[in-house]
């Protein structure tokens, strides 16, 4: 998180004529927690939540470091 509210210190330092700028982030959710909600509200950040169900298709592609498959993590937003 400290990656991202640097860069976008940065970058709203460098816009001196004041553009609207989005902010947006692509993510499957299992990691946004209210500390995240709190960064994106503080930046106006929009964010997709990507998810490929069925289950079992989803599993087969997004997984975890160990290897097990996501899709109840991001149903339950862990």
């Amino acid at each position: 998180m400290s990656f991202y509210d640097e860069a976008l210190q940065i970058i709203e330092s460098h816009n001196k004529f004041n553009i609207k700028i989005y902010h947006r982030i692509q993510a499957n959710g299992t990691l946004i927690s209210k500390k995240w909600i709190s960064f994106f509200k503080k930046w106006s950040v929009n964010i997709g939540i990507s998810m490929d169900p069925p289950g079992f298709i989803h599993d087969k592609y997004r997984m975890d470091r160990p290897g097990n498959g996501t899709f109840n993590l991001v149903l339950r937003g862990n």
